[in-house]
C-alpha cells in the first residue's frame, strides 16, 4: 500500500485534469468497451499523452484532440482532450489503469477506474455502513464496543445513544457540540475533488478513504466516508473533527479540504486523523492562506505554510506548496471582487474603474477616501488586514 500511495503523492502539478468518461456514479452502457474521454489543461505545452502500461499503449490508440470548451473555461492556459475506446479483454482484470502525460517539464499520471463502480446510491449507502460501523467507537467515553440497533448504536459504558437513520449516523450528542462550537448552519459548502484527489480514490478503491469535513459532495463514491457537521444528502457520518468515532488505524487515507481554518481545535483535529490513519497511510490537506473569512458556520485559522508544516508534524511530509486553485490571483481576485461588492453602487463603480497602480499606493495614501470610509464592517471583519483584541483575566 505504501509504495502504490508514494507512487500517486508526486507534487501537485501546475496542470489540471478531469475525466469525462468512465464515471464512477454512472452506469456503464457497453459491457464489452471502455469509453474513455477527458481533457487536460496546462499553462505548458500538453506532450506525450499515453497509456502507461507498454501493452496497452500498443494496442490501444490513445487520441488527442481540441476541447473548446475547456478553453472557454481556462482561456490562458493549454487544453487537449483525449479519447480512447478500451475492450474488457485487453485490461486482464484491472481495477484501474493510468494515462500519463508530460508538461512543463514533469510527467503527471491519471488513474482510470476499469471496472464498473456503478451502485445506485440505495444500494451503496447499506453496504458502505456495514464497513464503517465495525470501526465505529464512542467519542465519549472512548469505547470500542457499540451495541446497534435499528435506529441507534448505544454504548454500554457510558450510556450514550447515537441517532442512525438511513442516511447517515450521528455522532454529534450536545455536549460535543458545545465542546466544539458547532452550530446548525444553511451555509452549503461543497468543493469539487481535483486529480490528486480522484487518484487517491480511485487507487484506493478496495480500501476506505475519510473525507474530514466533506462538504456536500456532487459524485457519492463507494470507498470515501463523508464526515461532516451538517446533514447534507451525501454526509454519512454527523462527527467532530476533534472527537473522531473511529478506532485507531481505520482508513488508508485522509481528505482534509478547507476544514482545519473552521474548527475549534486543528490541532487536535490533526491529531485524531493521525490515529484514524493506517500506518502508512496518506494525509492530503489543503488549508487557506491570504482568504477572507468565510464561515461554514465559523472560521477561525488561516495559514502559512509554515503553519501548516508545524501543524503536521506528526506526519512524514512529502510535499508542501501551492496548487494550482490556490495561486495567489485567486486571492487578490476574490478580495477585490468582495471589497467592490460591498460598496456602494456609484462608489463601487468608481472603485472598478480605478488602474491597478492606484491602488498599488501605500494603504495610508487611501485612509479617507468613499471606497475606503463607505466599507462596511461587515466587510472589514471579512477582509481586515489585521485585527485586535483587549482582554483581562478573569479573577
Amino acid at each position: 500500500m505504501r509504495s502504490q500511495l508514494s507512487a500517486l503523492f508526486g507534487p501537485i502539478p501546475e496542470s489540471f485534469w478531469y475525466i469525462d468518461s468512465p464515471r464512477v456514479e454512472v452506469p456503464w452502457k457497453d459491457p464489452d468497451v471502455l469509453e474513455l474521454q477527458g481533457w487536460i489543461a496546462s499553462p505548458y505545452p500538453i506532450e506525450d499523452i499515453r497509456l502507461a502500461d507498454q501493452g496497452l499503449a500498443a494496442e490501444i490508440a490513445l487520441d488527442r484532440h481540441a476541447r473548446d470548451d475547456v478553453n472557454v473555461e481556462f482561456p490562458a492556459v493549454s487544453a487537449v482532450g483525449f479519447s480512447a475506446t478500451v475492450p474488457f479483454a485487453s485490461l486482464a482484470g484491472r481495477r484501474t489503469f493510468d494515462v500519463v502525460y508530460e508538461s512543463g517539464g514533469s510527467t503527471q499520471r491519471i488513474v482510470v477506474p476499469a471496472g464498473d463502480w456503478y451502485q445506485p446510491e440505495s444500494a451503496s449507502r447499506p453496504s458502505k455502513r456495514r464497513r464503517i460501523i465495525p470501526l465505529l467507537r464512542c467519542p465519549s467515553c472512548l469505547n470500542e464496543q457499540l451495541t446497534e440497533s435499528p435506529t441507534s448504536l448505544s454504548c454500554a459504558r457510558c450510556r450514550a445513544v447515537y441517532p442512525m437513520s438511513d442516511a447517515n449516523l450521528d455522532f454529534l450528542p450536545d455536549h460535543v457540540r458545545s465542546e466544539f462550537m458547532i452550530v446548525d448552519t444553511a451555509n452549503v459548502s461543497s468543493n469539487d475533488y481535483d486529480g490528486v484527489a480522484i487518484n487517491i480514490i480511485a487507487e484506493l478503491h478496495d480500501g476506505l478513504v475519510l473525507d474530514c469535513g466533506a462538504g456536500r459532495k456532487a459524485v457519492y463514491y463507494p470507498n470515501v466516508v463523508n464526515l461532516e457537521i451538517a446533514d447534507y444528502p451525501s454526509t454519512d457520518v454527523l462527527a467532530a473533527g476533534e472527537r473522531l468515532p473511529f478506532v485507531d488505524n481505520s482508513f488508508d487515507a485522509v481528505l482534509s479540504f478547507a476544514v482545519l481554518e473552521h474548527v475549534k481545535d486543528p490541532a487536535k483535529c490533526v491529531d485524531e486523523i493521525a490515529r484514524v490513519l493506517r500506518p502508512g497511510g496518506l494525509l492530503y490537506c489543503q488549508v487557506p492562506f491570504l482568504q477572507p473569512k468565510h464561515g461554514y458556520p465559523n472560521h477561525f485559522f488561516n495559514m502559512t505554510s509554515q503553519g501548516l508544516a508545524s501543524l503536521l508534524s506528526a506526519f512524514d511530509i512529502q510535499h508542501l506548496g501551492t496548487f494550482p486553485f490556490g495561486e495567489p490571483i485567486f486571492a487578490l481576485t476574490w478580495m477585490l471582487n468582495s471589497y467592490a461588492d460591498s460598496l456602494p453602487e456609484d462608489v463601487a463603480k468608481k472603485f472598478r474603474d480605478m488602474k491597478v497602480s492606484d491602488l498599488m499606493a501605500p494603504g495610508a495614501h487611501h485612509l479617507g477616501l468613499d471606497f475606503v470610509t463607505q466599507v462596511p464592517q461587515v466587510t472589514r471583519d471579512v477582509l481586515s488586514c489585521c485585527n485586535y483584541a483587549l482582554a483581562t483575566k478573569p479573577a
